[in-house]
């Protein structure tokens, strides 16, 4: 900003006035606040930015508005994110029916035709190359609010970004120009009339929100790929992956899980214990997790990767946990149902993107937010976290962040609290702001079972009373502090730089063990507790399943998931144990008289039939299967890894619950592994025959080979014959 433009400014700011302004909508008293600043803005004729803390009813304030003026500014154009357009179509029609709203979708000549626009979620802009910002600006428009919870990402430069497309009179931001650090209190007392920001601390009466840091120590495995990666050694993976250039970003996987890297993972696939005991991270949560379940709490997990989400999605499975999952690649009205089925107390765990999952939603059914890892950008982990903590919310909430001690998860961390710290002195030196009270988030560190981890012993598993002590232990500890003994390089590890000591580190590589040898022989006490937390944990899903077969029984719905049936082992297997390739029409088996045969398909867990295919060639023969298809979604009896046998004419069929709704493009081999294991296992005790097509051949993520795999491992295994049907074309 020059000069001139800064004594523009001062004197245009002069003009505004206090506005009081009546409306009909419930709204609170910060709410009514936000209402007549944005009057006062607009009666100006300056452009502002509602920059709420997550959870404040940025959207109830801005429909308060345009109710108000709408005989004045009508028409107005809202613009939001595509995941967040149903909501606010929902919103309007909650609080604002009078009013007419269609989702937009127009060409530039019809834009041009709006008087005001109101972008949500606008940090957004920040980037002023960005094509949003470049679209945006070219409508000709006479007033503009922005909305955003997070104005303050990355430094000043991104807040002179939003301001310069709100007020370009005022604001001529140059890229190239970097606002300095001893820039940051003079600038935000100039622009302090143009911000309204409240936090959840100072404006409501939430319940209290705490967050502790857990570390969760390195497998042996996990260090022997987080070693190898430093020293650039890469004869542990495949050949595709030995072209890894980012290693930050490699280094963040391998903290997660050491199967995020190809060729890692033991062949053959198989579901077991050892994707738990091949990381830190998973052994940790398996235990809190239990303790939460116990506890009746519903927890929020968090993750930048969704091939993270796809291991802990394993991990549920294997556990016999429901879940719910949202990322990038949901769509939007199973985003909505996912929410639904959440917040109505269905599900005890919600899996999400940071990113994708962390914008707009309401989860306040959640009182447990755990992230397994950290964002480099702290507001979208705040932003990700008070999806539970926000107005609704009636339960005290508890936030836990998983960090592999003296890590490149650390390095984050620490470079996360740089930012937050000029984010904050922003803020505080606002005259409107909301000092960051002594509840702020970034400040409420507890130990946790951090004072229980020695880094230099084996990863342990944690007892029932170590993972109590996160949950009840409340003492806070200075974050600056803790923030001080962080690393500050990616190539120290353990205290040690392995930049420049390649002997050491050759040294450290050949002591940690070689390749997936992760199965160590654990001591007594490690063997007893990890025995009674299986044994537990599977009496637990008996009982409940019990419970559910003779709650359908009593309304009329009868289970024919495998799990629920009474199988004996007495008949004997009489075909001749190979797997068979044929051409033909599964649907209509090649079998010899009197064979009973079993007709195999995968189907994934929505509950809704598909119309080609082999789905369609058993149900223009048979209804009885689609309809029980249904009516099992009704019920809730289509869990991934499932299998259901169904009379079909003269044989059955079993459909195989291996695809996820949100995921039909793939076809996940753990869990098809988990389903066909239960298929092949019926099989050999009825002295039945399988038969099979394909499965996955016209899937755009289909990979038969890997099911081919499975299925030639568990027809040799359980002795049985198999027949898999090319389709006469």
């Amino acid at each position: 900003m020059t000069c001139s433009q800064i004594q523009a400014l001062k004197t245009q700011l002069k003009t505004l006035q206090k506005a009081s302004v009546n409306s009909s909508l419930p709204l609170l008293p910060h709410q009514k606040v936000g209402l007549d600043w944005i009057h006062q803005c607009w009666t100006a004729n300056l452009n502002g930015i509602l920059a709420d803390e997550m959870g404040l009813g940025k959207t109830i304030q801005t429909i308060a508005f345009v109710q108000s003026a709408m005989a004045r500014i009508s028409p107005v154009i809202i613009v939001v994110p595509l995941s967040l357009l149903m909501n606010w179509m929902d919103e309007f029609q909650k609080f604002a029916p009078n009013i007419k709203v269609a989702a937009f979708h127009g060409t530039k000549e019809e834009r041009n035709n709006q008087k005001l626009l109101t972008p949500n979620e606008a940090h957004k802009l920040k980037n002023p190359n960005s094509l949003i910002h470049k679209a945006l600006l070219s409508l000709s428009v006479p007033h503009k609010l922005l909305l955003t919870g997070t104005p303050f990402q990355n430094n000043l430069q991104e807040m002179q970004s939003l301001l310069a497309f709100c007020n370009p009179d005022y604001f001529d931001f140059d890229t190239k120009e970097e606002l300095g650090k001893n820039c940051i209190t003079e600038f935000a007392k100039l622009v302090d009339p143009l911000i309204l920001r409240r936090t959840k601390e100072r404006v409501l009466d939430l319940p209290d929100i705490s967050e502790s840091i857990v570390y969760t120590p390195l497998t042996k495995l996990q260090k022997k790929v987080y070693l190898s990666m430093l020293s650039k050694d890469y004869s542990l993976f495949e050949k595709k992956a030995a072209g890894v250039h980012n290693l930050l970003v490699q280094l963040q996987k391998c903290s997660n899980h050491p199967y995020l890297f190809p060729g890692v993972e033991p062949e053959p696939f198989t579901q077991g214990e050892h994707l738990v005991d091949a990381s830190g991270k998973l052994l940790v949560l398996d235990g809190i997790l239990q303790y939460l379940k116990e506890k009746d709490r519903k927890v929020l997990i968090f993750s930048q990767m969704t091939k993270m989400l796809d291991i802990v999605q394993d991990y549920l499975d294997i556990r016999g946990y429901d879940y719910e999952r949202l990322d990038g690649s949901i769509r939007g009205e199973d985003r909505n149902q996912s929410v639904q089925t959440f917040q109505q107390n269905k599900t005890f765990v919600f899996l999400l993107s940071t990113k994708a999952g962390g914008v707009g939603l309401n989860l306040t059914a959640a009182d447990t937010v755990i992230f397994l890892d950290s964002d480099f950008n702290p507001s979208n982990d705040r932003q990700a976290a008070a999806r539970a903590h926000r107005i609704g919310q009636t339960k005290e909430v508890k936030i836990i962040r998983f960090i592999s001690p003296h890590s490149v998860d650390e390095y984050i961390w620490r470079r996360a609290q740089q930012k937050e710290q000029e984010g904050k002195q922003f803020f505080d030196s606002l005259q409107k702001g909301a000092t960051v009270q002594s509840k702020d988030l970034l400040s409420l560190f507890q130990y946790g079972l951090n004072t229980l981890v020695n880094n230099d012993e084996e990863c342990k598993i944690y007892s029932k009373e170590e993972i109590e002590a996160i949950f009840e232990t409340k003492i806070a500890v200075d974050s600056e502090k803790l923030a001080d003994s962080m690393v500050e390089d990616i190539y120290v590890y353990e205290g040690k730089d392995y930049k420049a000591d390649k002997v050491a580190l050759d040294l450290i590589l050949s002591q940690v063990g070689k390749k997936r040898e992760f199965d160590e022989t654990e001591d007594d006490d490690v063997q007893q507790v990890r025995a009674e937390r299986v044994k537990a944990a599977q009496e637990r899903r008996q009982n409940q399943r019990k419970k559910l077969v003779e709650k359908w029984k009593s309304s009329g719905y009868i289970s024919r998931n495998i799990e629920d049936l009474s199988l004996s082992d007495g008949l004997p297997y009489t075909f001749d144990p190979k797997v068979v390739y044929t051409r033909g029409d599964v649907s209509r088996p090649i079998a010899g008289q009197n064979e009973k045969c079993v007709i195999a398909q995968v189907v994934d867990n929505s509950g809704r039939w598909p119309n080609g295919g082999v789905f369609k060639a058993i149900s223009s023969q048979d209804k009885s299967v689609q309809e029980y298809y249904h009516s099992s979604k009704a019920v809730n009896n289509l869990t991934l890894g499932s299998a259901h046998v169904v009379s079909f004419k003269q044989h059955k069929v079993a459909i195989l619950v291996a695809q996820s709704e949100s995921q039909r493009s793939t076809i996940s081999q753990s869990v098809f592994g988990q389903a066909f294991e239960k298929v092949v296992d019926y099989c050999k005790k009825t002295n039945s025959t399988l038969h099979i097509p394909r499965f996955g051949e016209n899937l755009e993520k289909g990979n038969w080979y890997g099911l081919e795999r499975i299925i030639n491992k568990y027809a040799d295994e359980y002795e049985i014959q198999v027949k898999i049907y090319y389709f006469k074309k």
